[in-house]
């Protein structure tokens, strides 16, 4: 229809469906347009669309296989919440029973729904804070609370991972009606790489890499190597004792001894987003109050031949 220049009637007023944030963290695009694969059961595309009825909107969602382009799940709604998407999901995988490791991959678009699925479904929400932790490492952990944070959650991490639970928090009532997320509403922001291209001068960049990516020496897959141009290093294990974040003014004066006092806005980053995050939570904790991060990281600016590495 596009190629032909028609499109559908509307009649009233357009309703969207689709609310995306493009400053959103969210998974990579494996798919890149691509929707012609060699068998079933090896691209899920799914979607949610809206039907005017009589008495109001019927909103309708679906997951096709990308193969025979057939319908292998489908739910219909009075309401675009987050449950009734997953609930289309669910019956396709009932259906098809797809086998493990067989690399089916389940493309969606950024709408908010989509997002706020896991959140609803384990009961996240302002009602109570959110309690992160991983198995130590804290990257993991800490990649969770940037995007919980990122949302307006109130959040926290747990210092020291699992390790560190000495007994299981008071669990607040889950949630039953759908979550609203609200976007770049928590105390760290999200820097993305035209953003970050144009404000090089005005801020001060955190590498939370190994030496050795600092350096260019070890380039992680990417095709070129080296470190942002005035970048400041301060490897993320530094941050670290053991499985524990440093405390506060120790890490402090670390930032301090790197060029990241603070007098400028700290953008922080790695080659994937994890190290990241735990470098702006260590920024957040020693009172820098102006952090971003960098989430899609030095991967992405390498990627990109007009961006300057050193």
């Amino acid at each position: 229809m596009k190629v032909m220049g028609t499109q559908g009637i509307v009649r009233g007023k357009p309703h969207r469906t689709t609310i995306p944030d493009k400053k959103a963290p969210c998974p990579l695009d494996k798919v890149n347009r691509q929707f012609r694969v060699p068998a079933p059961n090896m691209l899920w595309v799914s979607d949610f669309t809206y039907v005017a009825t009589w008495k109001r909107f019927a909103y309708v969602a679906f997951v096709i296989d990308a193969y025979a382009r057939k319908i292998v799940g489908w739910r219909v709604s009075t309401s675009a919440h987050a449950g009734f998407v997953l609930d289309a999901l669910e019956q396709a995988v009932h259906e098809r029973r797809p086998a493990k490791g067989m690399g089916l991959v389940h493309h969606s678009d950024r709408g908010s729904q989509y997002l706020s699925i896991r959140y609803t479904e384990l009961g996240v929400g302002s009602h109570a804070v959110s309690v992160v932790l991983d198995d130590g490492r804290m990257t993991e952990a800490a990649r969770v609370w940037f995007i919980l944070q990122y949302f307006g959650l109130p959040v926290v991490v747990l210092n020291g991972g699992l390790a560190a639970l000495d007994r299981t928090p008071h669990q607040a009532p889950g949630r039953t009606e759908p979550l609203t997320l609200k976007p770049g509403s928590g105390m760290v922001g999200l820097k993305n790489r035209v953003g970050l291209k144009a404000e090089l001068e005005k801020i001060q960049v955190f590498d939370a890499r190994s030496a050795a990516e600092f350096r260019g020496e070890d380039l992680k897959g990417n095709a070129r190597g080296g470190h942002l141009p005035g970048a400041a290093h301060l490897s993320h294990d530094a941050l670290l004792d053991g499985t524990h974040l440093r405390p506060a003014a120790e890490i402090a004066g670390m930032l301090d001894a790197a060029g990241l006092d603070g007098s400028r806005p700290i953008v922080s980053h790695c080659n994937g987003g994890g190290r990241a995050a735990l470098a702006a939570l260590a920024a957040v904790l020693a009172g820098r109050d102006d952090v971003y991060v960098y989430y899609l990281s030095f991967a992405d600016w390498a990627a990109d031949e007009s961006c300057s590495i050193v």
